[in-house]
């Protein structure tokens, strides 16, 4: 195991690209209600690939492309099946028969590969797992003997490129479920009859008879299209983990997690998902992982594992481009010394990342993760120390896990949101009134902060305009314009905004804000924001924040004081152009 996911969390799309970015080789199986797929990389190239539907296979498509007749694909996969342990893959035999050539050959695997990623490209949920062999990948993955000293590596980016192509079309058409290079819809007489004597796309099709002595090696083909059952996959996974383990506690083990996987809150597909944080285990313990994984999905949450620590980074920095908050669980495997250095290296490298931390008892390597920065440390099920209750051990270690991710906000308030203040920028760049100008400041204020309001500033009081989860949650959008009033007082965080024409970020409570908060109610903490939008030296409006019911956190402050300055330089020149076109009037 290398790299195991959702495709609901990284659709395949991003999953091949993330593959080819970063060299990966090994075989990426793909399982989903449809079936099972696979796509080989080498060295982040595609080498091959298996259909789920095994009725779509490279010799067919040549007949389809009249590169070959149905009578002469015959003669060849005889040849095959007479030729016994001689056996030759498909593309080889008509290679050295004469009857295709190189670039044929490629252009008939390169459409078997697109057909896969087409199909693929329709599984919006299901599992990933890219299995790799390091001992084989660099040389092993070929389609053709060593006799013909020939090698395919397919562009990986260019048959993404051909297959999303495809796919548009077909779903432009409304023919998705149809085969995508068939040239004629009538059926070649004998060819499957003949074809089902031998596997389809076997290992040996690929070149990869003498993997069959590794621990890794290329799943063989499958032989009709496998429906996939998560609750039972786990349970296969678990029961090979737990060999050792008297068979009481594997039954009440594997009974507990398999309830947990079918309990799973069912999604609906056409309801936003409720963002949350997306974990990441690193870990070579497979039965830590089945149990986290599971804890995981069971909760609606993003999960990947991983034992390879080169794959960090990408899949962090894929969880930071869709703007979500990854979570680092370090399962230890190695020395202390080894673990210290990557948990400096990930928390310098990503500021706002979290990383958990399982350990097995030793109280010391427990401290050194807790100087190191972790967040919290977790005590692991050890399946060597006992096996007596070990079930049980890990009932509560699966239980303590989901409490501690559903009571804890992985969230960073405190990250510079660039899309929004790009946003804001652009809405005062247009803003053709007065009050556009306030609704962009109010509105990027709101994505920082969890309750905001724009107020008018008048002779000795406030006038609330719109706000932002102002008495409902902020999702919700803006309200109506409020129109409470709320008094000045001369030493008030308001009044301050007021005199120094610059924001304040500060604690504060003055009159003016427990005037305030008997319209709104009071925050969890005093720090509150207040940001002046200033004309010709007198300030006209304030917009005020709140963390409402969370902690505060540290706010981009600069930023926001440079979209007040912004606003504030627009606000005036809209007031020149209204006095220039009345004067003109």
């Amino acid at each position: 195991m290398s790299f195991v996911g959702d495709l609901e969390h990284l659709p395949i799309v991003d999953l091949i690209q993330l593959l080819h970015s970063t060299k990966k080789s090994g075989t990426l199986g793909l399982k989903s209600k449809r079936g099972q797929s696979q796509i080989v990389f080498n060295e982040g190239y595609i080498v091959s690939a298996n259909h789920h539907n095994n009725s779509i296979q490279v010799g067919q498509i040549l007949v389809d492309l009249n590169a070959i007749s149905a009578a002469q694909l015959e003669n060849a996969l005889q040849e095959q099946k007479n030729a016994g342990n001689n056996r030759k893959p498909l593309i080889a035999t008509l290679i050295e028969n004469g009857l295709i050539n190189r670039d044929t050959a490629f252009k008939g695997l390169e459409m078997l590969i697109e057909m896969t990623i087409v199909d693929v490209l329709t599984w919006t949920t299901g599992t990933f797992e890219l299995e790799i062999d390091k001992l084989t990948v660099s040389d092993e993955y070929r389609y053709f003997p060593d006799t013909l000293k020939e090698t395919l590596n397919l562009n990986t980016q260019s048959i993404l490129m051909d297959a999303l192509r495809i796919y548009d079309e077909k779903k432009r058409d409304g023919t998705l479920n149809e085969p995508t290079f068939v040239t004629s819809d009538a059926e070649q007489p004998g060819f499957l009859e003949c074809e089902s004597d031998a596997p389809l796309i076997s290992a040996s099709d690929l070149g990869l008879d003498d993997l069959d002595s590794l621990d890794k090696k290329i799943p063989e083909v499958f032989t009709g299209v496998k429906f996939f059952d998560p609750a039972e996959d786990l349970r296969q996974r678990l029961k090979e983990e737990l060999l050792d383990v008297p068979a009481d506690q594997q039954q009440k083990l594997v009974s507990y997690m398999v309830d947990l996987c079918g309990n799973a809150p069912k999604k609906d597909a056409g309801s936003p998902r409720i963002p949350g944080p997306v974990v990441i285990i690193y870990s070579c313990d497979r039965l830590i992982t089945n149990l986290l994984s599971a804890a995981c999905k069971a909760d609606e949450l993003a999960v990947f594992t991983t034992d390879n620590e080169t794959d960090l980074d990408p899949i962090i920095d894929q969880t930071l481009a869709k703007k979500a908050s990854p979570v680092l669980i370090i399962d230890s495997f190695g020395t202390d010394e080894k673990y210290s250095r990557l948990i400096n290296t990930k928390l310098s490298a990503y500021k706002t990342l979290s990383v958990i931390k399982l350990v097995s008892g030793d109280i010391d390597s427990s401290l050194a993760a807790l100087k190191d920065g972790v967040r919290t440390i977790f005590p692991k099920p050890d399946i060597n120390k006992s096996k007596v209750g070990f079930a049980e051990g890990s009932i509560s270690f699966t239980e303590s896990f989901r409490s501690y991710m559903q009571k804890n906000s992985f969230s960073h308030d405190a990250d510079i949101p660039l899309d929004a203040f790009n946003r804001c920028i652009h809405e005062l760049g247009i803003a053709q009134e007065i009050p556009d100008l306030s609704f962009a400041l109010l509105k990027f204020i709101s994505e920082i902060f969890e309750r905001s309001i724009t107020f008018i500033v008048t002779n000795g009081e406030l006038i609330a305009e719109r706000g932002i989860g102002i008495r409902s949650d902020k999702s919700t959008g803006a309200t109506a314009p409020l129109r409470f009033k709320v008094s000045l007082a001369p030493l008030s965080v308001f009044q301050k905004a007021i005199d120094d024409l610059k924001i304040s970020f500060e604690h504060g409570e003055d009159e003016a804000l427990r005037s305030l908060y008997k319209e709104i109610g009071p925050p969890a903490e005093t720090r509150v924001l207040v940001v002046p939008i200033v004309s010709f030296g007198r300030v006209i409006a304030l917009t005020y924040a709140d963390f409402g019911a969370k902690a505060a956190t540290p706010a981009p402050t600069d930023m926001i004081a440079s979209l007040s300055k912004h606003a504030s330089l627009i606000f005036d020149n809209i007031l020149m152009r209204k006095k220039l076109e009345k004067q003109a009037q």
